[in-house]
C-alpha cells in the first residue's frame, strides 16, 4: 500500500505526510534549509515557541509566499504552546508573539508543547534551578490550558475560512 501524500483530518483540513521540523536551527541555517525544503517540496513546517526560531521560519516562508495568498494555503503550519505557557491566561499572549514572529494570520495547528509546566519566568523560555534542572510548575491546570487552545484552534480555523472565501469573493 502506497504512503499517501496528506492526511484528511476530521475538520476536513489535509495535512501533508511528511514535514520539515525546525527543532534547534539557528536562524540562518533555518532559512537556508527552509528555502531548500520549499525547494524540494516540502509544505507541512513544525516549529514552537520554545526553539526560539519562528522569525526565521516566518521570513523563509514569507518570502516563498510573497503576495500570493494561495501559496499560503498550500502550507501547513505547526507551532506549540511553550511549557512556560502552561496557563490559561498566558496562552493568547504566547499565540499572538507565535502569529507575530511568524508573520502568519493564522497557524494551521497549535499544540500544548508538553504536558507539563514550567514556571513562568518572562524572557526566559527555559527556566532553570542554580542546580541546572528545569523548574517545574506542578500547578498548572492543563485542562484548562487544553480550554483556551480548543478555542484558538477554532480560531485557526475561522481565519482560514476568512482567506479562502476572501479568495472566492
Amino acid at each position: 500500500m502506497p504512503i499517501p501524500e496528506y492526511f484528511e483530518l476530521d475538520n476536513g483540513d489535509r495535512m501533508p505526510c511528511v514535514g520539515f521540523g525546525t527543532w534547534q536551527a539557528t536562524d540562518e541555517v533555518l532559512e537556508r534549509a527552509v528555502d531548500a525544503a520549499l525547494a524540494a517540496g516540502y509544505r507541512l513546517f513544525d516549529t514552537a515557541r520554545a526553539y526560539e526560531n519562528e522569525a526565521a521560519l516566518g521570513r523563509s516562508l514569507r518570502k516563498w509566499t510573497g503576495e500570493n495568498p494561495d501559496k499560503r494555503k498550500e502550507l501547513f503550519v505547526i507551532t506549540k504552546l511553550p511549557p512556560g505557557g502552561n496557563r490559561p491566561e498566558l496562552v493568547q499572549e504566547y499565540f499572538d508573539a507565535s502569529l507575530r514572529d511568524l508573520g502568519l494570520d493564522y497557524v494551521d495547528m497549535y499544540l500544548i508543547h508538553t504536558p507539563f509546566a514550567f514556571e513562568h519566568v518572562p524572557g526566559d523560555l527555559h527556566p532553570k534551578n542554580p542546580d541546572g534542572s528545569m523548574k517545574i510548575d506542578h500547578t498548572t491546570d492543563l485542562l484548562g490550558v487544553w480550554k483556551v487552545c480548543v478555542f484558538f484552534s477554532l480560531h485557526a480555523l475561522m481565519m482560514y475560512l476568512r482567506f479562502v472565501y476572501d479568495g472566492l469573493l
